[in-house]
Protein backbone atom coordinates (compact mmCIF):
# COMPACT_ATOMS: atom_id res chain seq x y z
CA UNK A 1 0.00 0.00 0.00
CA UNK A 2 1.69 3.08 -0.88
CA UNK A 3 2.46 6.45 1.58
CA UNK A 4 -0.41 8.16 0.56
CA UNK A 5 -2.93 5.81 0.56
CA UNK A 6 -1.84 4.58 3.84
CA UNK A 7 -2.15 8.42 4.98
CA UNK A 8 -5.94 8.70 3.11
CA UNK A 9 -6.83 5.39 4.55
CA UNK A 10 -5.67 6.74 8.39
CA UNK A 11 -7.45 10.36 8.15
CA UNK A 12 -10.50 8.88 7.04
CA UNK A 13 -11.05 5.93 9.58
CA UNK A 14 -9.83 8.60 12.20
CA UNK A 15 -6.87 6.33 13.17
CA UNK A 16 -3.93 7.64 14.24
CA UNK A 17 -1.21 8.14 11.63
CA UNK A 18 1.89 6.92 13.40
CA UNK A 19 0.06 3.50 14.26
CA UNK A 20 -1.02 3.13 10.00
CA UNK A 21 1.95 4.82 8.77
CA UNK A 22 4.41 2.72 11.11
CA UNK A 23 6.20 6.18 12.14
CA UNK A 24 8.22 6.67 15.66
CA UNK A 25 6.34 7.98 18.14
CA UNK A 26 8.61 9.47 20.64
CA UNK A 27 7.19 10.99 24.34
CA UNK A 28 9.44 13.43 26.40
CA UNK A 29 8.70 13.82 30.06
CA UNK A 30 11.02 16.47 31.80
CA UNK A 31 14.74 16.37 30.78
CA UNK A 32 15.11 12.93 32.50
CA UNK A 33 12.77 10.39 30.48
CA UNK A 34 11.94 9.31 27.07
CA UNK A 35 9.66 6.66 25.82
CA UNK A 36 9.87 5.38 21.97
CA UNK A 37 7.92 3.59 19.89
CA UNK A 38 7.82 1.71 16.65
CA UNK A 39 11.44 1.75 16.36
CA UNK A 40 13.12 -0.85 14.28
CA UNK A 41 16.72 -1.70 15.93
CA UNK A 42 19.35 -0.02 18.43
CA UNK A 43 22.57 1.11 16.04
CA UNK A 44 24.39 2.63 18.94
CA UNK A 45 24.16 2.37 22.47
CA UNK A 46 26.62 4.29 25.25
CA UNK A 47 26.21 6.36 28.63
CA UNK A 48 26.07 9.53 26.40
CA UNK A 49 24.17 8.62 23.11
CA UNK A 50 21.54 6.22 21.32
CA UNK A 51 21.01 6.09 17.82
CA UNK A 52 18.10 4.01 16.55
CA UNK A 53 17.00 2.65 13.16
CA UNK A 54 13.16 3.97 12.81
CA UNK A 55 11.26 2.76 9.82
CA UNK A 56 11.78 5.81 7.76
CA UNK A 57 14.27 7.99 9.74
CA UNK A 58 17.24 7.49 12.07
CA UNK A 59 16.35 8.69 15.92
CA UNK A 60 19.31 10.15 18.15
CA UNK A 61 19.22 10.72 21.66
CA UNK A 62 22.24 12.56 23.32
CA UNK A 63 22.81 12.85 27.00
CA UNK A 64 24.14 12.11 30.33
CA UNK A 65 24.11 8.76 32.23
CA UNK A 66 21.54 7.24 29.39
CA UNK A 67 19.73 3.68 30.52
CA UNK A 68 17.56 1.96 28.73
CA UNK A 69 15.24 1.21 31.38
CA UNK A 70 12.88 -1.04 29.62
CA UNK A 71 12.91 -2.07 25.85
CA UNK A 72 10.70 -4.77 23.70
CA UNK A 73 10.21 -5.68 20.43
CA UNK A 74 8.50 -2.14 19.77
CA UNK A 75 8.95 0.01 22.42
CA UNK A 76 11.70 1.59 24.89
CA UNK A 77 11.91 3.87 28.09
CA UNK A 78 15.27 6.05 28.54
CA UNK A 79 16.46 7.78 31.68
CA UNK A 80 19.04 10.13 31.77
CA UNK A 81 19.71 13.61 31.28
CA UNK A 82 18.60 14.22 27.89
CA UNK A 83 20.06 16.90 25.87
CA UNK A 84 19.34 16.59 22.27
CA UNK A 85 16.49 14.82 20.73
CA UNK A 86 17.19 14.83 16.38
CA UNK A 87 16.44 13.03 13.44
CA UNK A 88 18.75 11.87 10.91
Amino acid sequence: MSHDIKKNVADSLGLPRDLVMGEVNVRISGKSRIFIENYRYIIEYTESVLKLQCRNTKLKICGNKLVIEYYSKEEMLVKGIINEICYY
